[in-house]
């Protein structure tokens, strides 16, 4: 089954999906407003979107600090050659510090967005990556500021 190709839909489409992205919360009814078209229209447009798979789940996003989680950072382990990581993956899951775990082709072979309550914390987690055997070399970079965090077209 191929993917849906954004392109294809129309403005109004797309305007409901910039509108479900800066705020998912958002009532039909509002959108209809904005959009100056029929509620049910608006129902209708987002069944179809969802139907299409180009909305996965509607969703919050949570401010990491109210978790005090006031660290963020990007790792990225060099796997080990000849090294199965696939247990690395599956243990990596488990830390509540893991906010993303994504597998990469070429050298990279993982990174790793890690939320944490201070450096002692990402200190920590680092280190548990650094002993693992399946992992050559680490490297850890902390964001300073988020630029950009959302997707759009």
């Amino acid at each position: 089954m191929s993917l849906p190709d954004i392109s294809t839909l129309d403005n109004r489409d797309k305007k409901i999906l910039c509108y479900l992205m800066e705020d998912s919360s958002q009532s039909m009814r509002e959108i209809a407003e904005k959009l100056e078209i029929s509620e049910s229209a608006v129902r209708k447009r987002i069944k179809k979107i969802k139907d299409k798979g180009i909305i996965e789940k509607f969703t919050i996003k949570i401010n990491p600090r109210y978790l005090k989680r006031e660290v963020q950072a990007f790792i990225t382990l060099i796997p080990e050659k000849g090294k199965d990581f696939k247990r690395l993956l599956n243990d990596l899951k488990l830390f509540p510090e893991c906010a993303e775990l994504h597998l990469l082709a070429g050298r990279c072979g993982i990174i790793i967005k890690v939320s944490c309550k201070g450096m002692e914390e990402l200190n920590a987690f680092v280190e548990s990556c650094r002993v693992r055997d399946e992992v050559a070399d680490i490297e850890s970079c902390v964001v300073l500021k988020p630029v950009k965090t959302d997707y759009s077209f």
